[in-house]
């Protein structure tokens, strides 16, 4: 038996890839994040609504400019925790976060807080393997991620997958 959802209230969901057009938003994982959640509200038949959310999802990789205050205002963090505040937190009601270590942290800041992992869209490729070691993100700042600063002179055959890589 589905549940209907109709009657629920109205969630938009807003991420760091919707203020930004440089490079474009489809290169930032939030957006297929964003994309994925959404669709998957509106298959279901839950309604959503940007222009008059009763629920507010925010994906966050960064501070949101405006966060309404009569809506029921969710953060999942999964992106920039050393930017997060208290202020920033006080501002929802129910806070998420993919990291169990800042989880924590966060509860001992004095708020409620849940792990909750990045989900994926369950559409898994089958393709041989090809690389040893792959990653995929996008270059931050015009210089390598540290993490590929330190294994870049590795024996194994490496691949990385994103955006502003060239010439790094």
């Amino acid at each position: 038996m589905n549940k209907k959802y109709s009657s629920f209230p109205p969630i938009a969901i807003i991420a760091y890839s919707d203020y930004y057009n440089v490079p474009a938003p489809k290169v930032w994982g939030d957006y297929w994040l964003k994309k994925n959640l959404l669709n998957e509200f509106k298959r279901l038949g839950y309604p959503v609504d940007i222009s008059k959310p009763k629920i507010l999802l925010h994906l966050f990789g960064e501070p949101a400019k405006n966060i309404p205050s009569d809506t029921h205002n969710i953060i999942w963090i999964h992106s920039h925790p050393d930017w997060i505040t208290r202020d920033i937190l006080r501002k929802y009601q129910k806070i998420y976060c993919i990291s169990k270590h800042f989880t924590q942290k966060i509860i001992s800041m004095g708020f409620d807080a849940e792990l909750l992992m990045v989900p994926t869209n369950m559409k898994p490729l089958h393709i041989k393997k090809t690389h040893d070691i792959v990653f995929v993100g996008n270059k931050k700042k015009n210089k390598a991620r540290r993490i590929i600063s330190d294994i870049q002179d590795t024996q194994y055959n490496m691949k990385i997958w994103g955006w502003g890589w060239k010439g790094l």
